[in-house]
């Protein structure tokens, strides 16, 4: 009989279920990137977590926090319940479900909008150029109403803040768009008595049409005068401002003149 016993053991050993495995860091970070990746979400930016999740007889279940994508959990059944919390630096977010999702019923499909990632980390101050973007559908929610879609909109201007891999380009990321920037250079047209004639110059100012700005003809040694920014790249002056140029200019002489003799 103990014969017997003895060489059941090991045959019901081959039936019996395969003991469950701590979940490395690796492998939660696999399992966040493709449910991420599965709801249509840009990988998440964060590092492999250095502990070891306890055991888990089956893949754990992630999902988003209270809707949010910036912070999932991992949630596992057997041989012991728990739930894990992690911060996954998503810069997006889900609506919440819909009270016949929790009943089993189907989720509707997720409003989407158009949206331009990052495709490389872009650092604060640098110039969007067009091999920096991608266009991308995301979810309608957690924007702000600040997507920006069209890469025309974004091309040419500075970044206020880095942006990591796979994050949306938001609005208020970017620098106002400016028709003219400081030390561009623009041409300068001057108009009197039915003559228009262009010069290059340099600008000292930034602004927008309609913006008056200082502006320096012809290289580094040249005049400084007041101009009207007209079009992008474009600047007038005309005969009665450079007049009032001098005419304060002549004031501050004539104010320091008569500072002078009091003294």
């Amino acid at each position: 009989m103990k014969a017997a016993l003895a060489m059941l053991v090991p045959v019901m050993a081959l039936f019996s279920p395969a003991a469950a495995a701590p979940l490395t860091g690796q492998e939660v970070l696999r399992l966040i990137t493709q449910a991420m990746t599965h709801a249509g979400q840009p990988a998440p930016d964060m590092p492999a977590p250095l502990r070891a999740l306890p055991d888990c007889a089956h893949p754990p279940k992630v999902a988003p926090v209270a809707g949010n994508w910036r912070t999932v959990s991992l949630d596992c059944d057997a041989p012991v319940a728990w739930r894990r919390m992690f911060r996954t630096g998503a810069d997006v977010a889900w609506a919440s479900p819909a009270a016949g999702d929790e009943e089993g019923g189907a989720r509707p499909p997720a409003l989407t909008v158009p949206a331009l990632l990052a495709v490389r980390p872009l650092q604060r101050g640098g110039r969007i150029t067009p091999g920096d973007l991608r266009q991308a559908q995301l979810p309608a929610a957690g924007h702000g109403g600040q997507t920006l879609s069209d890469p025309a909109d974004a091309e040419g201007r500075r970044l206020r803040v880095p942006l990591r891999a796979g994050q949306p380009l938001l609005e208020r990321h970017l620098e106002p768009a400016l028709d003219i920037e400081p030390g561009q250079e623009v041409s300068i047209n001057l108009q009197g008595a039915g003559i228009e004639i262009s010069a290059a110059g340099t600008a000292l100012g930034g602004g927008v049409i309609g913006d008056l700005i200082r502006v320096r003809q012809g290289g580094r040694d040249g005049r400084d005068v007041e101009a009207l920014i007209v079009a992008r790249g474009i600047v007038r002056v005309r005969p009665n401002m450079r007049r009032r140029s001098v005419v304060r200019q002549g004031i501050r002489r004539l104010q320091w003149s008569t500072q002078s003799h009091r003294m």
